[in-house]
């Protein structure tokens, strides 16, 4: 959950199925909520080290399509009523203004820009989690002699996104919906 550390001189953005819980339970860390950079920016002291990780916008929506009808804690009646993965993406593609409803469809760059440019200090990927994770600890704390990897918590059940985006009508509406992820995070829409 996103956070201003005063204790470490850092502020976390937590965009939504990013490993985000497993970040956040570390001592260093914590959190309390999915806040956006541009929300939190005016409260952030000179000299604080802002950081978010980001994740391929296939996998992140398939991982959060996922969670949601896997955690009866987190229903949402957008995905109750469109019981596929494709309907549900089609629906949302239908319905594009949806997408800033619920914090796990909002597109990243909500999080992590401001003014359309990528407004933190330090972004990560999914895709190199643990050798990113490693990175920034040491940008956090340069004089620190072991870094704890990052335990994965809270993941859905879900084929490899790979194989769910063979079906180019589905990669299509999501390349159409995440066109901004996409590009400003530098996602391959063919990869």
């Amino acid at each position: 959950m996103s956070i201003i550390n005063h204790d470490h001189q850092h502020c976390f953005i937590h965009v939504p199925k990013t490993a985000g819980r497993a970040m956040e339970q570390q001592h260093w860390v914590g959190g309390n909520g999915h806040a956006p950079l541009a929300k939190l920016k005016p409260d952030i002291p000179e000299g604080f080290i802002t950081w978010a990780f980001v994740r391929n916008p296939y996998a992140r929506l398939l991982s959060a399509y996922s969670c949601l009808t896997q955690r009866p804690q987190e229903p949402v009646e957008d995905v109750k009523a469109h019981p596929s993965f494709y309907r549900w993406v089609r629906w949302l593609w239908q319905n594009p203004a949806r997408l800033n409803k619920h914090a796990h469809t909002k597109p990243q760059v909500n999080f992590v820009c401001v003014e359309g440019a990528i407004a933190v200090d330090f972004l990560g990927r999914f895709e190199r989690l643990q050798g990113d994770w490693a990175r920034l600890f040491v940008k956090l704390f340069p004089t620190a002699t072991q870094i704890d990897p990052l335990p994965l918590v809270n993941e859905s059940e879900h084929a490899p996104w790979q194989e769910v985006f063979e079906d180019r009508r589905l990669r299509a509406m999501v390349m159409d919906l995440y066109r901004a992820d996409f590009d400003t995070l530098e996602y391959s829409t063919t990869d």
